[in-house]
């Protein structure tokens, strides 16, 4: 469970940008970002944006963002409970709740979005 809350801490600490497969590559984990922005969406009952983009290689790739305001909170909300019901175990050891004003700055930083 430890990268969907990766992905969630991804999408609310980089509102504008999200993440994408390579985000997690970059980290050590080699399965699809697809499943994980599933799995999110899943678990909030709504669709995250999907942004198709082109590599300067030329090759496809798809970068995952929240929508809104409201899925901000509602994935700080997830976080942040999935935080607290798994505090004592070791894979949660790194991730820290996101206060009101990390998730203000990020709603901020998500209507800057060109």
């Amino acid at each position: 469970m430890s990268v969907i809350m990766k992905a969630i801490q991804r999408l609310i600490t980089h509102p504008q940008h999200g993440f994408t497969e390579k985000d997690f590559i970059e980290d050590g984990y080699h399965l699809n970002a697809r499943n994980y922005a599933y799995d999110i969406e899943k678990l909030i009952d709504e669709e995250l944006i999907h942004v198709r983009h082109t590599s300067p290689a030329g090759r496809p790739y798809t970068s995952y963002k929240a929508a809104n305001a409201e899925q901000i909170h509602k994935l700080a909300q997830l976080y942040n409970s999935k935080l607290q019901a798994g505090r004592n175990r070791k894979s949660y050891a790194n991730f820290t709740p996101f206060s009101e004003s990390q998730i203000q700055h990020a709603i901020t930083q998500l209507g800057k979005q060109v």
